[in-house]
């Protein structure tokens, strides 16, 4: 039986003569609907047809005989989007997903312009769509399990729900007291409301329920950091790496906090700790670079923003530390190495340039001209500006530099009782 949000393939179209010639040359094209949620008239089904545009959507009803197959959210967790698809935001976070273990549990799947795009191969997703996702609690499990809401509140995290996530996991906490695991949740998604010492206290709870719960101590080191107490974070660092000496996340900030902190050489002994932990972070490199310049060791940090370039093409702000650090130095012969080396890149795979982790602003497939980034400015611009001697590439943008880039992170991978693995959040050193 078909149900809400299901898409159902048609052997013949459902629609009458009135209906608007859009919906009659979509269904013409690619013969799927979806199943809206209404009352269904005479055992009729209630469709939705999409056309080319988000305005034309229109409802209708099928009949059974109508129906061809039925496709559920839950089917299209083995599909995949074409090769050329996969970078767009929503397959990105889709594949994310699908990696979390303990959404094994659920039923679910993606619906909206994504599930369409996967059961028809019809190209609907664009750079801007949502992840629209179904997901279905087992009927055995009860509204009061706090492990249910907690799981809930990171789902609602993961999707941009800020202000319900924090319900989802105050109601965790509500129903089980001593829940270390939903304070470190609670007081990541306060801080990234900007309530950083509500987050502390958050973080703190989960550290007196669990004594050394590394996690939270990193990540109270992160909250004291946005706050200014620059000693205080340190110090949580410290006692984060005391009780996991491998934490990738606890070096890398404890390098920021250290730049802060005017202390350059042990900063740059933490990066190089953080990169031998973890070699391909973009991020820790562009840190040690940065570092590496403010001490003078020039030399140095063109090599290593050279490396930061050739690894991550797209990395704009590498791009603009690099040019400019080669007009201070009065390289000019290198000023536009950078550039080469992302309109190659460009050129090869069609790639963005990025300005933070989290966005990408378009660029044009024969040479390198963002048409937006963080403050409307182009690399054309920059370009023509440097050609002109009167600004150092990179320059235009450097009153907007990404200070603190924060990666998809909730939860311990080894404690909370929800999914994913991933690294906790990383703030990027300002120069």
């Amino acid at each position: 039986m078909a149900r809400p949000h299901d898409l159902l393939k048609l052997n013949r179209s459902p629609l009458t003569s009135d209906a608007p010639a859009w919906a009659h040359a979509a269904l013409s094209r690619i013969p799927f609907a979806v199943v809206r949620r209404a009352v269904y008239a005479d055992a009729a089904i209630p469709i939705g047809i999409r056309g080319d545009v988000r305005t034309q959507r229109y409802a209708a009803y099928a009949k059974r005989e109508d129906i061809a197959a039925i496709v559920g959210p839950e089917q299209l967790l083995a599909a995949a989007p074409s090769a050329d698809r996969r970078g767009l935001g929503a397959f990105v976070a889709l594949a994310g997903l699908r990696a979390v273990r303990r959404l094994a549990r659920y039923q679910w799947g993606p619906t909206g312009s994504a599930g369409f795009e996967l059961a028809t191969r019809l190209p609907t997703v664009s750079a801007s769509s949502d992840l629209d996702l179904l997901v279905r609690a087992p009927d055995e499990m009860a509204p009061g399990e706090a492990n249910l809401h907690n799981n809930y509140g990171n789902l609602q995290r993961r999707l941009g729900d800020l202000a319900g996530a924090e319900a989802s996991l105050r109601r965790a906490i509500r129903l089980k007291a001593t829940y270390p695991e939903a304070y470190l949740n609670l007081g990541v998604v306060l801080g990234d409301l900007g309530r950083h010492e509500e987050a502390v206290a958050a973080l703190r709870r989960a550290t007196v329920q669990r004594p050394g719960y590394a996690d939270a101590l990193m990540h109270i080191g992160v909250q004291l950091r946005e706050l200014g107490k620059n000693e205080e974070a340190l110090r949580s660092y410290d006692a984060a790496l005391a009780a996991q000496p491998a934490q990738f996340a606890a070096h890398y900030n404890r390098g920021d906090v250290l730049v802060a902190l005017a202390r350059f050489e042990d900063a740059l002994a933490a990066f190089d700790v953080a990169l031998r932990l973890n070699p391909a972070s973009i991020e820790a490199r562009y840190a040690r670079a940065n570092t590496l310049a403010r001490t003078g060791r020039h030399e140095e940090a063109l090599d290593t923003y050279r490396q930061v370039i050739e690894t991550a093409p797209d990395f704009l702000p590498a791009h603009q530390e690099y040019n400019a650090l080669a007009w201070t130095m009065g390289r000019e012969d290198l000023n536009f190495t950078s550039f080469a080396i992302a309109e190659s890149s460009v050129r090869t795979t069609g790639s963005g340039i990025r300005c933070s982790n989290t966005m990408n602003v378009s660029v044009a497939p024969s040479w390198i001209e963002a048409t937006r980034i963080t403050d409307g400015r182009s690399i054309a611009a920059m370009r023509r500006a440097s050609a002109r001697k009167r600004c150092r590439a990179g320059s235009l943008l450097r009153s907007r530099r990404i200070s603190r880039v924060t990666t998809f992170s909730v939860e311990s991978s080894r404690a909370c009782h929800t999914s994913a693995s991933s690294s906790p959040p990383l703030n990027i050193p300002r120069r």
